[in-house]
């Protein structure tokens, strides 16, 4: 695992963060190529992409809260605040499921506010989405947050403590598929 690519004070950078980067501008690249032979404007699919971009990001937020609502109930501002109440900087806590829900919603009200080809649009962007999840999917396993239950697999993983598998259980072997209790990207313990 490899959680942080480096730090800069309280800054942190982390590779989860540079995966879902790279899932978004490889997507809008993908998306503007192939809408050209569509006629639509490049410019348009930029506005689609920042449309996509703001709303995955707030909907991933947002239940990433709602499922962790405990620790903000003391401090609601740490929220949408990047200066953290612990003196962290960023916002940790991420759920791919509701960003992946907002950007398809402000994504197809975009496309149909615009009245661009809805079917055509969507099976071009079909591709960018599920090398997206592919990519971000990378990204929570060296964040090693999104992991399975203990088994004996020949693929199992064994997650270092100070990841959020290696916290809840240690040196054990994981399955390192998501279970359905682990619906998002945890942030670590404050304790660990």
């Amino acid at each position: 695992m490899h959680p942080v690519l480096f730090r800069i004070g309280r800054f942190e950078a982390r590779t989860y963060g540079l995966m879902l980067a790279i899932a978004f501008i490889a997507g809008i690249y993908y998306t503007i190529r192939k809408t050209r032979n569509l006629g639509i404007n490049p410019n348009t699919i930029i506005d689609l992409a920042v449309v996509i971009v703001i709303s995955s990001l707030v909907g991933s937020r947002l239940l990433y809260v709602v499922f962790h609502f405990n620790e903000f109930k003391n401090n609601l501002l740490d929220i949408i605040n990047p200066f953290q109440s612990s003196g962290d900087i960023g916002i940790a806590g991420l759920t791919m499921l509701g960003g992946l829900i907002f950007a398809l919603i402000f994504g197809m009200w975009y496309i149909k506010f615009k009245k661009l080809p809805v079917l055509k649009l969507s099976d071009i962007i079909a591709v960018p989405i599920a090398f997206g999840i592919f990519v971000t999917r990378i990204g929570c396993f060296l964040n090693g947050c999104c992991f399975g239950i203990p088994c004996e697999l020949p693929w199992a993983v064994k997650f270092p403590l100070e990841s959020p598998a290696g916290y809840m259980f240690p040196g054990c072997l994981l399955y390192t598929s998501p279970s359905p209790r682990d619906l998002s990207t945890s942030r670590m313990p404050s304790s660990a």
